[in-house]
């Protein structure tokens, strides 16, 4: 080898061990540096009774009876809450098809509004008793953590609300026909 060619194997070798240097470099410090997960926070799109109930049982140290109970309570709370689900999604498709008849009447409109703010209530009202009832199954330590833990789903559906209003819209986009995913 030559003076020149030793020279340009040198320089390559160089150049390759500085560009895996900053590869290997950048690597740990996206790791140091990125944000940690946050904790799970239930929400309606998250709420599959299994880690739900796991994240419940491990945050407020539930016994095996109460796990039981919260279990029980949340069957029967949901089950009414999707039948006032459905009746709400069944008024607002009558109110699309109102809209888009040939004459929309407004006083049907109204009372179909109507209709849905009373379910709204209704189900609003569902959900205060339901946490009433988990409460009452509660020790008076599960009690303040409990408090806490819903005080964090709220904000998380506030702030998710909020960012959807910025957005230009109230929630996921789902087709009119209430079809999708």
């Amino acid at each position: 080898m030559d003076f020149f060619s030793k020279h340009k194997f040198t320089t390559v070798t160089i150049i390759v061990l500085v560009i895996l240097n900053l590869f290997t470099l950048s690597l740990i410090l996206i790791r140091e540096f990125r944000k940690p997960e946050p904790p799970f926070i239930p929400t309606r799109e998250a709420a599959r009774p299994d880690r739900v109930m796991f994240f419940l049982q491990r945050e407020l140290d539930l016994t095996e009876e109460q796990a039981k109970q919260f279990i029980q309570l949340r069957q029967d709370h949901f089950g009414e809450v999707q039948s006032i689900q459905k009746d709400i999604q069944d008024i607002k498709k009558k109110m699309m098809d109102e809209l888009f008849a040939g004459q929309p009447d407004e006083q049907k409109l109204e009372a179909l509004a109507r209709q849905i703010g009373e379910m709204e209530s209704r189900r609003e009202m569902l959900v205060n008793r339901h946490f009433m009832e988990l409460k009452a199954v509660c020790r008076p330590e599960q009690r303040e953590k409990l408090q806490h833990l819903l005080h964090r789903v709220i904000h998380r559906e506030q702030r998710l609300e909020r960012r959807h209003e910025r957005m230009g819209r109230r929630g996921p986009e789902r087709p009119l026909n209430g079809e999708g995913p």
